[in-house]
């Protein structure tokens, strides 16, 4: 089996592990051609394990970074994705129609939107109303 790096083999250190145990059990040799884990293997060996476990840490540090500069974003008042397909307008439309007793699939040809954005507003609108309203004493 080729690989391009010893991190394919696995999301972590555990499973990338396992797959190599299973592989070199079955009789299968592994050729990795980047990194400090590069050439062809048929065993596991020190080198593997510390591929997997360098690979795994590099993750995690990854997510760690992104989970920081989302956070700095946030706090400087930037919001990610993409823009709402319903602007005002067409979420009221979408209200009043639901409220005339419109079917999602109507509303949705009616206002130009996909079925799931009525859904979205729907909910976003159900849970904005049960906000508003006090609750039982």
């Amino acid at each position: 089996m080729t690989v391009q790096e010893v991190d394919r083999l696995g999301r972590n250190l555990l499973e990338g592990l396992i797959v190599l145990n299973d592989l070199f059990q079955r009789g299968i040799g592994v050729k990795v051609l980047e990194g400090i884990a590069a050439g062809e293997h048929t065993e596991r060996s020190f080198i593997l394990d510390l591929a997997l476990a360098l690979a795994e840490d590099r993750r995690r540090d990854i997510v760690r970074k992104t989970k920081n500069g989302l956070q700095a974003a946030r706090e400087q008042g930037k919001v990610g994705g993409r823009r709402p397909v319903a602007d005002d307008d067409k979420r009221a439309a979408i209200l009043a129609r639901r409220r005339r007793g419109e079917s999602i699939r109507a509303i949705a040809a009616g206002v130009k939107v996909s079925v799931g954005v009525v859904h979205k507003t729907l909910a976003a609108s159900a849970e904005g109303d049960s906000a508003d309203r006090p609750s039982a004493p």
